[in-house]
């Protein structure tokens, strides 16, 4: 449960019509473009049931996305530390061999092991930004803007306070959403 007491285990499939498994695996078919809504529609459209029986699938379908939504952003975080785990360790080992040998003026030959030769080299010139304000603006690439750059909230609240609204922009005030409320099943 979250700090708001909402249910947070997957809604029980078993809730779902078999229309609703049928429309829940064309949801999920990987083959099916993201954009086919037209498809999706007709889909819905050809269930025959009464409208609070459609609207119930497809409310347990919203809970069941959201969840494995949810799930999916977990293990990306939980794999992102990994790989980063993984790649400090792995400059960390490769910096702890050439330390140990150039220590042991060892850095000019080259090892053999068992799975091949093992030597430092020196590497070609770097650039290390100690100061990214300094930089001249000439020598910073072009920065690819993205929806996710504009502070949205913040031209809302402009918006709300002198109903100016940047060019490039406009205020939505007419969308609607699904809200659905889970209720805690009773076992």
């Amino acid at each position: 449960m979250t700090d708001k007491g909402e249910i947070t285990t997957s809604p029980t499939l078993s809730r779902l019509t078999e229309d609703g498994l049928a429309i829940q695996r064309l949801l999920l078919d990987s083959d099916l473009p993201d954009d086919d809504r037209e498809t999706l529609a007709q889909a819905l459209d050809s269930i025959d049931c009464q409208w609070i029986v459609k609207v119930n699938n497809i409310a347990n379908l919203v809970l069941e996305f959201e969840y494995r939504i949810d799930s999916f952003k977990q293990e990306i975080a939980r794999l992102t530390a990994i790989r980063r785990t993984l790649k400090n360790r792995l400059e960390w080992l490769k910096s702890y061999t050439v330390e140990n040998m150039v220590a042991k003026g060892e850095e000019k030959g080259y090892w053999f092991s068992d799975i091949g030769q093992v030597s430092v080299h020196k590497n070609p010139p770097s650039v290390k930004v100690t100061n990214l304000i300094e930089v001249p603006e000439g020598w910073i690439r072009p920065h690819v803007v993205t929806e996710d750059d504009v502070d949205k909230r913040g031209i809302l609240e402009g918006w709300k306070e002198n109903s100016t609204v940047p060019s490039g922009c406009e205020i939505i005030t007419d969308k609607k959403s699904l809200h659905i409320r889970r209720v805690k099943d009773e076992e």
